[in-house]
């Protein structure tokens, strides 16, 4: 399984069988990163450039995603788990920015 960020926004790939099949998951034209959680259940990271930072999970077969934040965001640092979702990333220029589900996003 592969995600990558194009023009027209994040897309994820895998392969199975019959070949690869390819979605577009969300806005996100800078940056993705892809992390599966212990129960195998897919999460991506998106920054857009101009229209914020996504984040979506896959569960049940289907993407479910969510704007984070709206602001210029022009990089990610990384997705991890702890006891929750956190995401790193780089609003505007140069402002480094964290982000936990525990703090409810």
């Amino acid at each position: 399984m592969i995600v990558w960020a194009q023009s027209d926004g994040t897309h994820y790939a895998y392969r199975n069988a019959a070949g690869w099949h390819s979605y577009l998951v969300v806005d996100g034209s800078v940056r993705a990163l892809l992390k599966f959680d212990s129960s195998g259940h897919g999460h991506i990271a998106a920054a857009d450039g101009n229209g914020g930072l996504w984040y979506s999970v896959r569960m049940g077969g289907s993407w479910q995603s969510t704007q984070v934040d709206s602001h210029i965001v022009s990089d990610l640092g990384g997705i991890g788990f702890g006891a929750h979702i956190e995401i790193s990333y780089i609003r505007g220029a140069s402002h480094l920015y964290w982000v936990s589900s525990y703090a409810g996003c």
